[in-house]
């Protein structure tokens, strides 16, 4: 099988870690969040979702505690299993009363990280490479890191199912989900996407996951942690991780395609099915489809046959 990345491969002179620090990483925490990951000991999985801090999407957060994520809860939102989530915000730029609703949050559901970054479209990149690193420190010892956006709606048991198909014995370093569909994906230079040529000048990526949701093995949160301040950020998110850091790292990516799709609205009665790990769902609905989702799913998982492997960067 002709290697999809050989292209990027033979460009070393920019897919390698660089000799010197180029990234000055703050360790900076205003809610550390420490506890996560250390009260009733360390958790195998751990859900990280980049958050923002405003009232809109504080009400979204209690949505999700209260749907997918809820079986990570016990008496007074105490998180003891061993899966568990925590919501990630930067401090740059808040105000004090933003600042003080998030310390109430936090004391209230014990799920909140706050670091020292930006919030900001263009920054969600340097936010993911913040939120990997914090995992590294306070959270050794999983088996595996799930990014989930705010508008993602989880099926936990049967990403848990899927998960434990993944051959981690001869690829433990790995990152899975949703592929992007085109191959070599074009790099975009102007709008919301955009990636400025001084910073990434090749005109079109690796193969990379959908950013909504994706999986990321113990041992790859710790390699992409060690390895971030020795290469250039590139500020488009699932393509730096998944996609850039993979060739550059040499970690394996797996696809399936019962993860989120940006532009792919999922049948509820297929989710319902337990045919799909992850689903874009408007906040509106969410309540009540995780009502009919507890209430109508079929108890056997039937998840579609695991032809997952796209591609191996061995």
């Amino acid at each position: 099988m002709t290697n999809p990345d050989f292209i990027f491969n033979s460009s070393q002179s920019y897919f390698r870690l660089r000799k010197s620090k180029l990234n000055a990483l703050s360790e900076a925490l205003h809610i550390p969040g420490d506890h996560i990951c250390t009260v009733g000991g360390q958790p195998c999985v751990l859900f990280v979702v980049p958050s923002v801090a405003d009232y809109y999407n504080a009400e979204t957060r209690v949505v999700i505690r209260k749907t997918w994520a809820s079986q990570f809860y016990g008496k007074n939102w105490l998180q003891t299993s061993n899966q568990r989530i925590a919501f990630f915000f930067g401090s740059l730029g808040l105000s004090a009363e933003m600042r003080k609703m998030l310390e109430i949050e936090s004391k209230k559901y014990g799920d909140i990280v706050v670091a020292e970054y930006n919030d900001s479209y263009e920054n969600l990149s340097y936010k993911m490479v913040k939120i990997i690193s914090w995992v590294n420190v306070f959270c050794q010892g999983l088996e595996i890191m799930v990014k989930v956006d705010m508008d993602t709606f989880v099926n936990v048991d049967l990403l848990l199912t899927l998960a434990q198909t993944i051959p981690a014995e001869t690829h433990p370093i790995y990152v899975f989900g949703h592929k992007h569909e085109l191959k070599y994906p074009t790099v975009v230079r102007l709008g919301k996407w955009a990636v400025p040529e001084a910073v990434y000048h090749f005109h079109h990526f690796p193969e990379y996951i959908y950013g909504h949701s994706y999986v990321i093995s113990g041992p790859a949160v710790k390699l992409l942690a060690e390895s971030f301040p020795y290469f250039p950020i590139i500020p488009n998110e699932d393509v730096f991780i998944t996609g850039v850091m993979s060739v550059v790292l040499n970690i394996t990516r797996f696809h399936h395609t019962s993860f989120a799709h940006p532009r792919e609205r999922r049948k509820w009665s297929s989710i319902m099915q337990n045919l799909y790990v992850t689903a874009i769902v408007n906040d509106e609905f969410r309540l009540k489809f995780f009502e009919l989702f507890q209430a109508r799913r079929v108890s056997k998982i039937r998840c579609k046959t695991l032809k997952c492997i796209f591609h191996y960067s061995l």
